[in-house]
């Protein structure tokens, strides 16, 4: 058969030390892209998407960690409105800052509701509140 290029043996192995946490997320890398994990780490190492992946997993991580910097102000300021439901006295100037507390955490919560949406479509985040 002319013109029929031969088939590369692949025969040298490379291997590498890691997490259990890493290898289950380079597993789960690679079965959303429906490829072994052989096929997924080639293509990682040699495609010009590299850069993508690890855009990605930086901004997961990113959106992780401010939520859970919001949810730790939503708890404190949980426990704010407990102690003034229980009959605490508290001047207007402490009102006012608790109000301005809750109106921005409520515009930081819708924008990044926003970079959710932007990064991962329009589907419900699970940080949306039935009302």
């Amino acid at each position: 058969m002319a013109g029929k290029k031969k088939k590369e043996t692949r025969s040298a192995m490379l291997q590498v030390r890691m997490t259990d946490r890493e290898m289950e997320k380079i597993s789960n890398m690679a079965e959303k892209k429906r490829m072994s994990v052989s096929s997924f780490v080639r293509w990682a190492i040699f495609s010009k998407r590299t850069q993508v992946s690890v855009n990605e997993d930086v901004f997961t991580d990113g959106m992780k960690e401010l939520l859970m910097a919001n949810g730790r102000a939503a708890g404190n300021l949980n426990q704010i409105a407990k102690n003034l439901n229980s009959g605490v006295s508290v001047d207007e100037c402490i009102l006012q800052a608790i109000r301005t507390a809750i109106s921005e955490m409520t515009a930081f919560n819708r924008k990044l509701e926003k970079m959710y949406r932007e990064h991962y479509g329009n589907s419900k985040t699970h940080f949306e509140q039935e009302c």
